[in-house]
């Protein structure tokens, strides 16, 4: 019986500290949660920058490059409208614009340098091109939501670039470019499966189909050339300046790529890679002749 007794208090004693110590616990976890969520918020950075009428490539490349770091979670861009735009993350970058991620399946194009009129501005040629490229080809391109000539900006849907594959070694490759691809060749012709090799090859193929109507397109260099699983082969810093992307005569024998410094060098330099422009360029000249533009 004396042992029942101890055995009921010693229980309730246990039962009674541990209904003290409930408290402790919900304040200690309280504690816990709040470092974590200032941690958080320590390592969340937003920050607001302005970009005015003319050189802005300075700016632009802080934001870049902090992006790229880490330094910067996010970036609000203020133009000179007043209108605020929130971008997430980089893109790409060329000779004249930054491309950013600005979420919702969207990308924004922001020119380095805001022309001083909105017939001189990126956004400008970029629509200019666009336009051009919908009327006279069948060129995949990205769905452009919207076209702001004051503040020098374009919002197109964002694209899913590169193809990803194994070499034969059973290591990770990537290709997002022309030159990416023409630097794998150059370097090893082993490294990019047969079956991969195929596919980009008949799509480049597809897209010089595509560019018949076309004997010029504005600064289309091999690192403008992107690969895409969706679309295939895609030219993507669409530009027309002063009449850079022009149509081709039913005569003409010039193609996009024929008077671009990037595809004649890496023409010499890989012997499949020649064979391959001689029989796009047979193609597109049979097609002219035959059925003009």
């Amino acid at each position: 019986m004396f042992l029942q007794i101890v055995t009921i208090l010693t229980l309730f004693h246990t039962a009674h500290a541990r209904v003290e110590a409930l408290p402790c616990l919900e304040k200690k976890r309280e504690f816990e949660l709040s470092k974590l969520k200032n941690i958080t918020d320590e390592t969340f950075v937003s920050k607001t920058y302005t970009l005015k009428v003319g050189d802005r490539k300075a700016v632009l490349e802080e934001i870049y490059k902090k992006l790229e770091t880490g330094e910067l979670s996010e970036a609000i861009l203020k133009f000179p409208s007043g209108r605020e735009i929130k971008v997430k993350g980089i893109l790409g970058r060329g000779k004249v614009n930054a491309i950013f991620d600005i979420g919702d399946g969207k990308a924004l194009r922001v020119s380095f340098e805001h022309g001083q009129s909105e017939l001189l501005t990126e956004a400008h040629a970029f629509e200019s091109g666009y336009n051009l490229l919908q009327e006279a080809t069948e060129f995949p391109l990205p769905h452009l939501y919207e076209v702001d000539k004051a503040n020098d900006i374009v919002i197109v849907e964002n694209i899913k670039l590169s193809i990803h594959f194994k070499s034969p070694d059973k290591v990770d490759l990537k290709i997002k470019t022309f030159k990416d691809w023409m630097e794998i060749l150059q370097k090893d012709p082993t490294a990019i499966p047969p079956d991969v090799q195929k596919l980009l090859k008949d799509k480049l193929k597809e897209f010089g189909e595509k560019s018949i109507p076309l004997e010029s397109l504005d600064d289309f260099h091999d690192e403008n050339l992107v690969f895409s699983t969706e679309h295939g082969w895609m030219y993507i810093d669409i530009r027309n300046i002063d009449g850079s992307l022009k149509k081709a005569p039913s005569e003409s024998t010039q193609t996009v790529f024929t008077k671009r410094t990037e595809y004649i060098n890496w023409r010499k330099q890989i012997p499949e890679i020649d064979e391959l422009f001689k029989d796009i360029e047979f193609d597109i000249n049979f097609e002219r002749r035959i059925n003009g533009n």
